[in-house]
């Protein structure tokens, strides 16, 4: 396994003072603004910044929900169903120089996709209100309210910035190689009206703070049967996923394959992942901070230096 870089190497020794809960940490809109024209450039990817379009602002007069709504309009319309596309929702209030959220939607052959999941605590609820239509969650949303990726109350920003770069980048690889889609019933929808979800790419799980989040979505993809997984915050059982997709008829049996297949190359390249990742845990209460150096990236890194 490669060796960290000097740089990595340098924030594990010492990570202060974004090793810590500081509210005043996150990216301020012109730091995500200058963030995603540094990814677009280097990446050859296309992410969107809310209020910062090519088709200008939408009319103030207008209810934020509108506003979105006529973004959204207008990335769809403006682009190939074949091309991914991403779109950073920063609280649509350009008057404060922080955001309290910050969160993220990925357009690709018709579905909009929303790579990360936040409790309500998140007020993640926004961005779900404003869509007129059904949004392909990521599985995350089905395995409880109460586990999430982003640990802190400052990384919101960061890990957004962190799931485009690596959904999008490489014509989309990892989006269209490393997902899988997949619908099934919830709370207070019918059957005949499931909503979709999707696995997250292993190497997104990287940035995650929360180690727990992890081991709970690897044994959802995992296992076949009904597993009961201790927690911090005590046992959750976990339907796993192949139970979820509800097999009917000849499509049915061959999504199921389909699954199989995907899943033991998913497991592999998830193993190698948090490898990778266990390299940043802190070396002294073994927290990691993959997320946290991504975070000090993103706001010391002049605008002409490398955003790695």
């Amino acid at each position: 396994m490669c060796p960290l870089s000097v740089n990595k190497q340098a924030f594990l020794n010492n990570p202060f003072p974004y090793y810590s809960d500081d509210k005043s940490k996150l990216l301020s809109i012109g730091e995500i603004a200058r963030a995603v024209e540094h990814l677009n450039r280097k990446h050859g990817i296309q992410i969107y910044v809310q209020n910062n379009l090519p088709c200008g602002p939408q009319d103030s007069k207008k209810s934020s929900i509108l506003r979105l709504q006529g973004e959204i309009a207008w990335i769809r319309s403006s682009h190939q169903s074949n091309e991914a596309i991403g779109y950073v929702f920063t609280a649509d209030n350009l008057e404060k120089s922080i955001q309290d959220h910050v969160e993220c939607l990925i357009f690709w052959e018709g579905r909009i996709y929303k790579p990360v999941h936040w409790p309500r605590v998140f007020d993640s609820r926004r961005v779900d209100f404003s869509l007129n239509e059904d949004v392909t969650h990521t599985v995350m949303k089905l395995i409880t309210p109460f586990f999430c990726p982003q640990g802190d109350i400052k990384s919101c920003g960061a890990i957004c910035l962190k799931y485009l770069k690596e959904l999008l980048k490489h014509s989309a690889e990892q989006l269209k190689k490393w997902t899988f889609i997949f619908s099934c019933s919830y709370p207070g929808r019918s059957d005949r009206n499931p909503l979709y979800f999707f696995v997250p790419s292993p190497q997104c799980l990287r940035y995650s703070q929360s180690t727990e989040f992890n081991t709970l979505l690897a044994a959802m993809v995992a296992n076949d049967k009904t597993a009961n997984v201790n927690t911090k915050k005590g046992v959750v059982q976990l339907t796993p996923l192949v139970a979820l997709l509800k097999p009917k008829g000849r499509k049915g049996l061959q999504e199921i394959e389909k699954f199989r297949v995907f899943r033991e190359a998913w497991m592999q390249e998830y193993n190698k992942a948090e490898s990778k990742r266990s390299l940043m845990n802190h070396p002294q209460d073994g927290q990691n901070l993959s997320l946290d150096y991504a975070l000090y990236r993103f706001h010391v890194i002049p605008e002409a230096t490398a955003i790695r």
